[in-house]
């Protein structure tokens, strides 16, 4: 929560995108993001995040509508206005947010009457450390699949 709600004070700009340390953005990521802003005057866009295991995607989320109790996708796939964790507060401690920290912030912005929509688009990767024992790795998965995005 701390990093989050460090850059949502340092941000200036209309939108906060996040991306976490061990995850990719496709490159049409912040672009699709945008345009589903544009085009449905979404307060919170939404995308389509891929969680892969050592043996490939396992689950994913982010097409469906959202509702207060779903978590719509984690914060990777995000695209918010700014203005939200203005009105809503930043993000909670864990301790303070039973729900997640990423859920209870996505709870508050929804009961507040914000306008959530998905892109309907793939363009995030998400790769849980603990799947991957990644902290105990030298050989990160990340660099492979980042190499075949920028193949192809």
């Amino acid at each position: 929560f701390g990093p989050n709600n460090e850059g949502l004070r340092r941000a200036t700009g209309e939108f906060v995108a996040y991306l976490g340390h061990d995850d990719l953005w496709f490159p049409w990521h912040l672009s699709s993001l945008v345009d589903v802003v544009d085009r449905t005057g979404a307060d919170f866009a939404y995308g389509g995040v891929v969680f892969m295991g050592p043996d490939g995607p396992r689950e994913a989320y982010g097409n469906r509508k959202v509702h207060a109790q779903v978590s719509v996708s984690p914060p990777s796939g995000w695209l918010h206005r700014r203005t939200i964790a203005d009105a809503c507060g930043p993000w909670r401690e864990p301790a303070l947010e039973p729900i997640g920290t990423d859920v209870g912030f996505q709870a508050r912005a929804f009961l507040a009457g914000y306008r959530f929509e998905p892109s309907r688009r793939v363009s995030v990767l998400k790769f849980p450390s603990h799947w991957w024992k990644l902290y105990a790795r030298h050989d990160y998965p990340q660099e492979q699949y980042l190499g075949r995005m920028q193949e192809d």
